[in-house]
């Protein structure tokens, strides 16, 4: 028995059902912070992305790199459940139901359930383990419980939204013949999926809201050492030049994830275990309380270019690390400490490092709650490693008797991740047109970084490398904070320049000028500038 539903109305219900499908996760995504499908399956595609095909995407289209992939992985998803929809009015054709508009409601929905508990089965025991929420969802990142039901009301509404929806596109195809009119009440679950994804956007928006209401207060990025002692910077006359302390909402944001944790501070915990005497549960109030120390620390990107801007300085404040693996009691043999976060991410730094005091959970950002993008309630800042292993919502603490291999690191990118020096030249702007002064001086300067060892000397040439300038150093707020760094040139005319600059680190070693990409070990080079020198009278050419 063949269906006399239209092969376009059997496609239209089951992408009507994929997108109710869709609400159900992205409800649960805002309510249990479950990763949505789409999420763990763009997620699970990158780490088949070889680092330097990656890094080429992420050049050419930045953060929307992420975001593309998301929405068509959503669109693939209402697409194949169109396919679905085209399967079920077979499997119903084969049944000899569903043909002729005369079914009873209650009968289609019982087998629009059944279809969509058998759609859940395969997807249990196929799709799943792909994306390493394991067989049935029982190794998802989240509370199981939680993931499981997720994935069973899915599918179950996919199916009785799949049921309703097509009935009464049988009966119009019975009763009318009709081929391209959709009735309104076909539309209703349409319309409910909207609702409902709009109502999980305002609901993360007011989660977001409510986590760090009552913690905000204000930002304090004064040029100030934590001791109160004054730092000298060059901001006058500079236009364009980084600042020493880079305020929250200007610091650079890099993430995985195409939709960010909202973590409820009142259900947080920090929680110390694996290889430890004393396994330890820290809620928010408990962990604040501790021993903290502030430090200034630059955080950058593995990701940043050469003159990128991928890279930030700020006060933490935390606390020590290798203070709460001593409470926990850690034991003999430990090699990696790994890092778990609340989005499922995982990272590792070795045992080693931790006992630096200035590895530290942060909870607080130049005087101010830790925001949210950057990993409210807490997060790890490890001074001298790219922002990688800097984890963000960081859960849980783990010392493990071997070495761990996190999320980039399995995706082909560097384990030490230790940060190469850096010089980015920001006064004046690549391409600007700059007017020297009466006394033909143009100010020229930036920012110098090379992690713990620190900067000992920059230089600038305006004559391909023939010739090089010392520039003035800036005082370092902390060991491990970027320079600012300033020189003024005299320019004999009125021309196009090209300018160089090149960082010598604490030890006296000069940058690598080869240029190389990122991908895997971060970048390196010489960040030079094109500018053209005007207000240069012929008189005193």
């Amino acid at each position: 028995m063949q269906s006399t539903v239209p092969w376009r109305r059997e496609f239209l219900a089951g992408a009507i059902a994929a997108a109710a499908f869709l609400a159900v996760y992205f409800v649960a995504r805002f309510i249990w912070q479950i990763p949505a499908v789409p999420e763990a399956v763009a997620e699970r595609i990158l780490s088949f992305v070889p680092p330097a095909l990656f890094e080429a995407v992420v050049q050419v289209l930045g953060t929307l790199a992420k975001k593309l992939n998301f929405y068509a992985i959503l669109i693939a998803i209402v697409g194949f459940g169109g396919l679905l929809g085209l399967l079920y009015g077979r499997l119903l054709a084969r049944l000899g139901s569903g043909g002729n508009g005369n079914e009873r409601t209650p009968t289609l929905l019982l087998y629009g359930l059944g279809y969509g508990l058998l759609l859940w089965l395969i997807y249990a025991v196929t799709l799943s383990p792909f994306i390493l929420r394991g067989f049935f969802g029982l190794d998802a990142s989240v509370p199981v419980y939680n993931a499981v039901a997720t994935d069973v009301i899915a599918f179950l509404v996919f199916g009785l939204v799949l049921a309703y929806v097509r009935q009464p596109f049988t009966r119009e195809a019975v009763e009318s013949g009709a081929e391209n009119v959709i009735s309104r009440r076909s539309l209703a679950p349409l319309a409910a999926s909207g609702l409902a994804v709009g109502g999980a956007y305002m609901l993360n928006r007011t989660l977001g809201a409510q986590s760090q209401a009552y913690l905000a207060d204000p930002v304090d990025t004064t040029t100030t050492s934590p001791t109160g002692e004054e730092v000298p910077i060059f901001q006058e006359g500079f236009e364009g030049l980084e600042p020493l302390v880079t305020p929250n909402d200007e610091f650079y944001v890099i993430s995985k994830n195409v939709i960010d944790p909202t973590v409820d501070v009142n259900d947080w915990n920090l929680t110390i275990t694996g290889m430890v005497e004393n396994k330890m549960v820290l809620d928010y109030e408990t962990f604040t309380a501790m021993p903290t120390t502030q430090q200034y620390c630059t955080l950058q990107c593995i990701s940043n270019e050469v003159g990128g801007d991928l890279i930030g300085n700020a006060l933490w404040e935390g606390v020590p690390l290798w203070n709460l693996l001593l409470r926990a009691g850690i034991q003999p043999g430990v090699k990696d400490i790994v890092l778990h976060a609340a989005d499922g991410y995982q990272e590792s730094i070795p045992i080693e490092k931790t006992q630096d005091p200035h590895v530290i959970a942060a909870f607080r950002m130049n005087g101010a709650t830790l925001p949210n993008n950057h990993g409210f309630p807490v997060r790890l800042v490890v001074p001298n490693i790219y922002g990688m292993k800097n984890v963000k919502w960081l859960t849980r603490i783990e010392p493990v008797d071997h070495d761990f291999r996190g999320f980039w690191q399995q995706r082909g990118w560097s384990d030490e991740a230790i940060i190469k020096t850096m010089s980015r030249i920001d006064a004046p702007r690549h391409g600007a047109s700059v007017s020297a002064r009466v006394e033909r001086e143009v100010l020229i300067g930036g920012i110098a970084f090379a992690g713990s060892r620190g900067i000992s000397k920059v230089e600038v040439s305006i004559d391909e490398g023939d010739n090089w300038q010392e520039a003035i150093l800036g005082k370092s707020l902390a060991p491990f904070s970027w320079v600012q760094w300033k020189t003024t040139w005299e320019p004999p005319v009125a021309a196009n320049y090209k300018i160089r600059v090149r960082a010598y680190d604490g030890t006296g070693e000069v940058q690598e000028e080869k240029e190389v990409e990122p991908a895997p070990d971060g970048a390196s080079g010489w960040h030079s500038i094109s500018t053209r020198i005007t207000g240069i009278s012929d008189g005193q050419n």
